[in-house]
C-alpha cells in the first residue's frame, strides 16, 4: 500500500507489499494491483499498462469479431444469395456461444481496471477507498482520494505523459513507482488536520490560570 510519507510533502512513498498470492509469488510488488492468472504473473506498476492494453485490444477483437458472425448470421437468413450450409451456420453460432460469455467476462474487466484508473487506485486499495468515501458521506465530511488528482492526470499517471503512446505498449512513465504526487485538497487537509493537533496540543501545555 502506497502509506508511508517522505520528506517531499507532495508525494509519499510506496512501501514494498508482500504479493497476497505469496504460495504463487513470494516477491515484493510496487504498487500492485492483484495475482492474474491469466498472464501468470503480478499486475503492479511496470506492467499494468500492458495488462490493460491487453484488456482492451481483448475487448475490441471480441467486440469485432461477435458483431461480424451476428451480421453475418442475419444476412444469410434474409438473403438467399448468401445463405450458408448448416454446418456453417451451427460453426458460427458455436463460435459466438463461447464468445459471448468470455466477451463480457472480459469487458467487465476492462470497464473494472479503467474506473480504477480514472481514481488513481488499484483493486487493493479499492477497498480502503470505498470504505474511507463512505465513512465520509456517512459523517457529513468531504472526501479526497490522497492519489486523485483529476481522471486526465490519473490517466496520465497510468498511460505516461504523451497521448500518442497511450495505445501503444510502450512504459513511458515519469513515476520510478516509489514516489507518486499527492492530491492538492488532501495535502492541504492533512495540513490543516496536524496544524489544528499542534494547537490543541500547545493549548493543552500552556499552563493554567490558578
Amino acid at each position: 500500500m502506497r502509506t508511508q510519507k517522505t520528506e517531499n510533502t507532495d508525494s509519499v512513498m510506496l512501501v514494498n507489499k508482500t504479493s497476497p498470492s505469496a504460495l504463487i509469488t513470494v516477491a515484493c510488488v510496487l504498487r500492485m494491483d492483484h495475482h492474474c492468472p491469466w498472464i501468470n504473473n503480478c499486475v503492479g506498476f511496470y506492467n499494468h499498462k500492458y495488462f490493460l492494453l491487453f484488456l482492451f485490444y481483448a475487448s475490441t477483437s471480441i467486440t469485432y469479431c461477435s458483431t461480424m458472425i451476428i451480421v453475418r448470421l442475419v444476412t444469410s437468413g434474409t438473403d438467399p444469395q448468401k445463405a450458408m450450409q448448416p454446418w456453417e451456420t451451427l460453426s458460427l453460432i458455436v463460435i459466438l456461444t463461447i464468445l459471448g460469455p468470455f466477451g463480457l467476462m472480459i469487458i467487465s474487466l476492462m470497464f473494472w481496471q479503467l474506473y480504477l484508473v480514472l481514481k488513481n487506485t488499484t483493486t487493493i486499495e479499492a477497498t480502503a477507498y470505498h470504505r474511507a468515501k463512505s465513512y465520509s458521506e456517512t459523517n457529513h465530511k468531504d472526501f479526497s482520494w490522497p492519489y486523485d488528482l483529476g481522471w486526465y492526470k490519473n490517466l496520465k499517471e497510468m498511460f505516461g505523459n504523451y497521448l500518442v503512446l497511450w495505445l501503444v505498449p510502450l512504459n513511458p512513465r515519469s513515476s520510478d513507482g516509489l514516489k507518486f504526487p499527492l492530491n492538492p485538497e488532501y495535502v492541504q487537509s492533512m495540513n490543516d488536520r496536524e496544524l489544528e493537533v499542534l494547537t490543541s496540543s500547545l493549548e493543552e501545555s500552556q499552563p493554567k490560570d490558578s
